[in-house]
């Protein structure tokens, strides 16, 4: 064995209409392109065309590939047949008499190519791997293998089908509190950025217990706008200590707990008055103190100054005695 390679293809909504009805005369082209495909392939919904008009389908080498004529009916449900390359081309003609509906494109195929690698044995008996890449969550993956030998010869065979599980949780990506030291006057909003991309978020609830664990209530989160999502918490009584955790769910039923172990806590209190402390005390006793010495002291000056003066007028008395004797 020379080469191996592994083809798959796979279904992709898109939607493309023409005008309803479309313009008489015309010839109008719409291209529909996919960097990685190696095939594509249109799904009409539906098309209607009047008598004497027609759909071609080119592949992106510009060789014609279908051909839709007008019935005067609608046809629905047809899928074109696959054009190499990585564009495909519809291009509407249509006659001056008459206008049909026109169509709708609500999917295409996509055929994409992998190259295989030889991991055991030899090329003439060996073990080959290729890795498909990682493809949304419920589409339907086509395989086909084909192999050639050293002389060119393709063999070309369909090795079957599967469809792409969703097995893994969803993730909270942030979680915010609108506030983390509520009063009992405060509600308080939790908002998560939960990001899903399988089968798309099924439900997300809040759990909170208002009793240390033994009773729970439940609570529905509420999507917002794309990956957000919100719950509210409603007031609580004064040093309740509210226990909670967030539980998610997807479509295909895996869940994420979070905190995935034991809880979160938020304490709805009113914030204490500022105690009357030990510091303050002694300030105020060694600012008492000051002011009483500071008292005692100007009142002793004071007297001081009463009794040196005393002592002086007593001096000067005496003096004016002595000197009339």
């Amino acid at each position: 064995t020379e080469k191996v390679s592994i083809e798959y293809q796979y279904e992709t909504n898109y939607l493309l209409e023409s005008s309803h009805p479309y313009e008489l005369n015309q010839t109008i082209n719409w291209t529909i392109s996919y960097p990685h495909a190696i095939g594509l392939t249109i799904h009409f919904k539906s098309f209607n065309l009047n008598y004497g008009d027609f759909l071609y389908i080119y592949d992106s080498k510009g060789n014609m590939i279908d051909i839709l004529p007008g019935f005067g009916m609608p046809i629905e449900d047809y899928w074109t047949i696959i054009g190499t390359g990585n564009n495909i081309t519809i291009e509407l003609y249509s006659d001056e008499v008459g206008a049909g509906y026109g169509f709708t494109i609500d999917k295409i195929g996509i055929v994409s190519n992998i190259s295989c690698s030889l991991i055991n044995g030899t090329v003439y008996d060996g073990i080959w791997e290729g890795v498909i890449p990682n493809q949304d969550y419920g589409k339907e993956i086509f395989i086909t293998l084909n192999t050639w030998d050293n002389s060119g010869n393709n063999l070309s065979q369909s090795i079957g089908t599967y469809t792409v599980k969703d097995n893994e949780a969803p993730q909270i990506i942030q979680c915010n509190l609108s506030d983390t030291q509520p009063t009992p006057n405060d509600e308080v909003n939790i908002t998560i950025n939960v990001q899903e991309e399988g089968s798309g978020i099924k439900n997300v609830t809040l759990y909170i217990s208002q009793d240390g664990g033994f009773i729970w209530y439940n609570m529905s989160f509420y999507n917002i706008s794309n990956d957000i999502w919100i719950c509210t918490i409603p007031k609580q009584p004064d040093n309740t200590v509210l226990k909670y955790y967030i539980v998610i769910y997807d479509e295909n039923g895996n869940y994420i707990r979070d905190p995935n172990t034991n809880f979160s806590s938020l304490t709805f209190e009113y914030p204490s008055e500022e105690p009357f402390t030990l510091n303050i005390l002694i300030l105020i006793i060694i600012l008492a103190v000051v002011i009483g010495v500071s008292i005692f002291l100007f009142h002793l000056y004071n007297n001081s100054k009463k009794e040196i003066k005393l002592k002086v007028e007593s001096k000067n008395r005496s003096k004016s005695k002595y000197k009339t004797k």
